[in-house]
């Protein structure tokens, strides 16, 4: 709590000054040594103060608004004045219009007509009238990536895999289109018939050959 010291008013007189921002006060205090509650309608609340108290505001801040001018005088609010009868800026209680437009401001409500509202999807016509869209609320917990987060790998090949060529058989031989139900026959009708395409016409049948274990580490 701010107090005043008594000392501050004994001295000459000094006329109070006061411009649209400045004056020569620099706060009001109860000078009393009673406590008084202030109650100020046109700012719709009140301020009790101790013995030597300051008007202070939300900040606790010295507030030297001229609107505590009306309650000065013997018995009521004492001012405490700048030295050298100097101006300084005046600052003021909040308004209850100030402070109803930045309670608006911060919580903005925007009216619109009916087919604004359709245009933006807020509200729709149907069959037996109108109904509101509400969004769509997603659980944060629940998130659905459909991004994969690696390639997929390749299946090993079956060689026991049904393949629909050539007659529906098993192992065909893609130089004519003949299928065989086995590929000893498909390896045996290429070798005939093409001797320098083995290798090339029935490499999707073989299987890879097994890698060589790696050696054992010389110590």
């Amino acid at each position: 709590m701010t107090t005043a010291t008594i000392s501050k008013t004994i001295k000459p007189p000094v006329k109070v000054k006061i411009t649209s921002n400045e004056t020569n006060v620099v706060g009001y205090f109860n000078a009393s040594e009673y406590p008084v509650n202030l109650s100020l309608s046109a700012l719709g609340r009140s301020f009790p103060l101790a013995p030597n108290a300051y008007v202070l505001d939300d900040q606790q801040r010295k507030v030297n608004d001229p609107i505590f001018e009306p309650l000065c005088g013997p018995k009521m609010l004492s001012r405490e004045m700048t030295v050298d009868d100097s101006m300084i800026g005046i600052l003021r209680i909040a308004r209850p219009s100030e402070i109803a437009q930045t309670s608006h401001s911060s919580n903005p409500v925007r009216s619109m007509s009916i087919d604004e509202a359709k245009r933006l999807g807020i509200i729709s016509a149907g069959g037996h009238g109108m109904s509101i869209n509400q969004p769509v609320k997603t659980d944060p917990r629940t998130v659905i990536n459909d991004v994969p987060t690696s390639q997929p790998s390749l299946p090993a090949p079956d060689l026991n895999r049904s393949v629909v060529e050539g007659d529906g058989k098993r192992f065909v031989c893609s130089k004519d289109n003949k299928g065989f139900d086995s590929f000893g026959q498909l390896e045996a009708h290429v070798k005939a018939s093409y001797p320098t395409e083995v290798d090339k016409l029935t490499a999707k049948y073989r299987r890879p050959p097994a890698k060589a274990p790696l050696p054992a580490p010389t110590i």
